[in-house]
């Protein structure tokens, strides 16, 4: 019997997806364990423009917490910074410093919103994940010769465990209807 390639990525495309959302996962927390401080430790702080070298891709700020001065860095984007009209010793609003570590800020971002949205992908990724956890079990345990057709009606009606399931099914589910409707 010659193998068939397809057979290999039938069993094989429920851990490529599990592997690829752990990977999600595993990307977005660093990010969310950053959101997470600076959502409940971040301060807002005003702060200026130091350094606007256009050669670079990213420009640098400074700002004040008590008598120590830090800076900080941010990428070079025309679109949300309208940086262009800007020069050296202006203003630079939407800064954030760490209570906890005076030398790590954030410009221009909502860590909370932030938050939020990563919260949401990872629960994407984890449902993916176990989706892919789940299909795996099903194809290895179909992978079997004695369950060689598990969806036609001949192999369910003609396995002894089948009907010995089928009936505990049966009865849990009259169990549980009789259970929630007592009146009848």
């Amino acid at each position: 019997m010659k193998p068939s390639y397809l057979g290999w990525l039938k069993r094989t495309w429920p851990l490529a997806l599990s592997v690829l959302a752990a990977w999600g996962v595993v990307h977005l927390l660093p990010q969310m364990y950053s959101d997470f401080e600076f959502s409940g430790h971040g301060i807002p702080v005003a702060a200026w423009y130091t350094d606007l070298n256009q050669d670079d891709d990213v420009f640098r700020y400074a700002y004040v917490v008590g008598e120590v001065t830090y800076a900080g860095k941010a990428s070079w984007n025309d679109a949300d910074s309208d940086i262009s009209s800007h020069k050296p010793g202006d203003k630079f609003k939407g800064v954030q410093y760490l209570s906890t570590k005076p030398w790590r800020s954030i410009c221009r971002r909502d860590p909370e919103r932030e938050l939020r949205e990563a919260r949401t992908w990872v629960v994407c990724n984890l449902c993916i994940f176990f989706f892919g956890i789940g299909c795996i079990s099903f194809v290895v345990g179909n992978a079997s010769p004695e369950k060689s057709e598990p969806f036609s009606m001949a192999y369910w009606q003609a396995s002894p465990q089948s009907q010995s399931l089928q009936s505990h099914r049966f009865s849990l589910v009259l169990a549980l209807t009789t259970a929630s409707f007592p009146g009848s």
